[in-house]
């Protein structure tokens, strides 16, 4: 293959990216005029959004948070925006938000399909097709966007869309642990695929040494994540639901109501995690006690189980 071939192919793999991209920032932006036509909605936001600053209306606040998809200035490599809140909207407005989800989810298969293809990034071929009208119909906005500094995290995860309104909403950080199951096999892949030195040599012999059929846990510390806690009281029954929570959460809500019903009860969190040592590990002990605490292979972070 030629190398105009090389750059027509090329151009061909990002093209659903470019038209998938422009299709979600268009959803936004209707999201975004529709939700600056409500009156007054019941609406919280514990801190002020990108680009906004404290004396910014609380909608626009929200505009500017849901058009917040490249990284900011000041914002680190694996850092994402946390504004928890919640806004109860019309039905038009919940459709909206769906279209918006709809978008994210195409958009996050376009960025996935592009990287099955092993294409490095090339931001020429990008700003050629973006300037190409007959291939994407963007906006002049979205032309000064720079895809290089796309925060795709923030592009994928998607609005929380409530079925009812809820009666209040509290915001929990989780701290948790991944504990993946994974036999000798797969451990004895995984450390050879580290560079090969004296540590990594040990610990394939360890590996060696066990019987085949044993089982190891690979254990991951994540960081501190926001859920929130959905309350929902009806005569005699009280329900809850746990959802993500480090965006605004949406839920339906009757415009000839919002006077009446006000806004749902709600706690703000704190802009910190709450990490009580003592109570984390007891229940780390509880929910991992077939685990021995001491790792076995550091170079994965494999741990054998206790008998």
């Amino acid at each position: 293959m030629d190398t105009t071939q090389q750059n027509q192919s090329k151009q061909e793999a990002y093209i659903p990216v470019l038209e998938s991209f422009a299709n979600l920032w268009q959803t936004i932006c209707e999201l975004n005029n529709k939700l600056k036509k409500l009156k007054s909605p019941p609406m919280w936001l514990a801190a002020s959004t990108p680009s906004s600053s404290k004396d910014t209306p609380p909608i626009e606040q929200l505009c500017s948070l849901l058009q917040a998809l490249q990284y900011q200035d000041d914002q680190k490599p694996r850092q994402t925006i946390i504004a928890p809140g919640f806004i109860g909207v019309s039905q038009d407005v919940i459709s909206a938000a769906l279209e918006v989800n709809q978008a994210k989810q195409n958009f996050k298969a376009s960025i996935l399909q592009l990287k099955s293809l092993k294409l490095k990034s090339d931001t020429n071929t990008i700003s050629r097709i973006m300037q190409t009208q007959r291939h994407i119909n963007v906006s002049q906005g979205l032309k000064t966007m720079s895809l290089a500094r796309l925060h795709l995290k923030q592009c994928y995860r998607e609005i929380v869309i409530l079925n009812t309104r809820p009666d209040k909403i509290t915001w929990t950080w989780a701290n948790v642990r991944s504990i993946k199951k994974i036999n000798t096999d797969t451990a004895i892949k995984m450390l050879q695929k580290k560079c090969s030195d004296y540590g990594i040599e040990q610990q394939l012999e360890k590996v060696y040494q066990l019987p085949k059929d044993t089982p190891l846990a690979v254990v991951q510390e994540l960081a501190p994540h926001l859920r929130a806690n959905i309350v929902y009281r009806q005569q005699h029954e009280t329900t809850r639901q746990m959802v993500k929570g480090p965006m605004p959460i949406f839920f339906p809500q009757d415009q000839s109501l919002i006077e009446k019903q006000g806004t749902p009860e709600f706690k703000p969190i704190k802009s910190e995690p709450e990490i009580n040592s003592t109570n984390n590990s007891a229940r780390q002990e509880r929910s991992d006690q077939k685990i021995n605490p001491n790792v076995f292979l550091p170079a994965i972070r494999a741990h054998l189980y206790l008998e």
